[in-house]
């Protein structure tokens, strides 16, 4: 039976094979030698654990305030036989979670341990859990270096806090090619990147049974912390009975996951329309003469364009909802007002989003809620509630329909599951209570369920 022993993360290696070019297989040579040469190759088997603080940039519940929090991942890689295991509790605004994701060398599982529930997982393919816990050791980016070196370029020579480092770039399964900067005096690797805004710093190297790792990394985007190394236990070819297996006392949920990802497009209500794709979901209400949208996800003016064309009616819109200031909720929110539509807001997110779309012109943009207020007629009243999600948050609320649309306090896309239980959900329903009005049908911004 598995035991859950929390802390974290993972590496991968695989078999060597021939370098690419002759520059680039010096170099892999010596990086490989600095992290312990023959030893590393010895490596079959990792268990990695971790302890970090997670700061919620653009993710707190103030905008003037930064939320701290925790995350404990344990991570069990079998390189020789594709299986991997990361088991992590977090400790967040939306309380603890402690779950579980893992690839037995055949199928893909996600395991919720407050729920005590499991749903089959087709995505989670071996280097798609892997691959973050790749990314964070860089004794991994070794091995998975050394075991496929053929895509790899030398890049420019650059100082890196004072010392002369060497870029290369090579490509890693399932993700966009990455670059390490590897110390030209010691060949070990201090940072990576990707994607652009992606970076990873390795510090506080330390050794084990004959290899080298960073006992330290802090994962950046852009400019911003995500992930700050508190402490990293590794252990070389542990034990690994029982890892990969379901833990007793689990129940399956049948069905797996929803299909996302196309665009869906739905009428739930007489002129009310939910449309989305895979994380990203919007409702548009037909107020007659115009649209009021709420939803602020990327991708806005394709969802509007859907329901415009579900409808059949060319109307503009007039008023985009923002429930709240959360970065990934008004990324989309340029393209409301591309198309002519004002924001909708609280005093307490005019900062954030001047921040995410410029001061010029933005405040006759912007129609402001104290507690409450009423559009079309009434057709759509926004009440400013507080959560532990967010201190202020605009619930968007139809009472003829009795329905209302929200985003982050409850959501699940697996396709026969009720939302997971959270301080946000717990707080949401106390407002909700606060407010003594009827709902029936409760909307997400995250997925396409209809919850009661």
């Amino acid at each position: 039976m598995k035991i859950i022993h929390l802390a974290i993360f993972t590496c991968g290696l695989f078999t060597s094979s021939a370098y690419g070019g002759d520059a680039e297989k010096e170099l892999i040579g010596k990086i490989v030698d600095a992290y312990g040469g023959h030893a590393v190759s010895e490596i079959k088997k990792l268990k990695i654990e971790n302890k970090y603080k997670t700061p919620a940039v653009g993710q707190s519940a103030s905008p003037s305030q930064l939320d701290i929090g925790v995350l404990k991942d344990r991570v069990v890689v079998d390189f020789v036989n594709k299986r991997v295991s990361e088991i992590s509790w977090t400790l967040s605004n939306n309380g603890p979670r402690l779950g579980e994701r893992f690839n037995n060398g055949q199928t893909g599982h996600s395991i919720n341990y407050m729920r005590g529930t499991h749903v089959d997982r087709e995505d989670y393919t071996f280097h798609r859990v892997a691959g973050g816990n790749l990314r964070m050791l860089d004794l991994g980016l070794v091995k998975l270096l050394a075991s496929n070196p053929e895509g790899a370029v030398l890049g420019d020579k650059l100082y890196l806090k004072g010392r002369l480092h060497q870029a290369l770039t090579f490509p890693m399964p399932e993700t966009s090619g990455i670059t390490i900067y590897v110390d030209v005096d010691s060949y070990l690797i201090s940072k990576m990147t990707r994607s652009g805004e992606l970076s990873y710093v390795y510090s506080d190297y330390q050794e084990v049974d004959g290899v080298k790792y960073a006992g330290s990394t802090d994962f950046f985007i852009g400019a911003q912390p995500n992930m700050l190394s508190l402490s990293r236990n590794l252990t070389v070819n542990p034990n690994v009975v029982g890892e990969f297996e379901m833990p007793e006392g689990i129940k399956t949920i049948p069905g797996g996951m929803l299909d996302t990802s196309k665009m869906m497009t739905k009428e739930v209500a007489d002129g009310v329309f939910l449309v989305g794709q895979r994380a990203g979901f919007s409702m548009f209400v037909d107020a007659g003469d115009y649209f009021i949208g709420v939803g602020g996800y990327p991708k806005l003016t394709e969802r509007f364009n859907a329901v415009k064309e579900l409808d059949g009616l060319n109307k503009p819109l007039k008023f985009q909802v923002v429930t709240h200031h959360h970065s990934d909720h008004i990324a989309g929110l340029d393209e409301a007002i591309e198309l002519g539509a004002k924001l909708v807001t609280v005093r307490t997110h005019v900062q954030p989003l001047k921040a995410a779309l410029g001061d010029e012109g933005i405040e006759a943009k912007l129609l402001l809620v104290d507690e409450k207020v009423s559009l079309a007629d009434g057709k759509v009243k926004l009440f400013n509630i507080a959560t532990s999600h967010s201190d202020q948050f605009l619930l968007f609320y139809m009472p003829e329909e009795q329905l209302i649309f929200s985003a982050d306090h409850f959501s699940t896309q697996v396709k026969n599951a009720l939302p997971g239980p959270s301080f946000g959900a717990v707080t949401f329903l106390r407002a909700l209570e606060r407010l003594n009005v009827e709902i029936k049908t409760l909307y997400d911004a995250h997925t396409p369920h209809v919850f009661t």
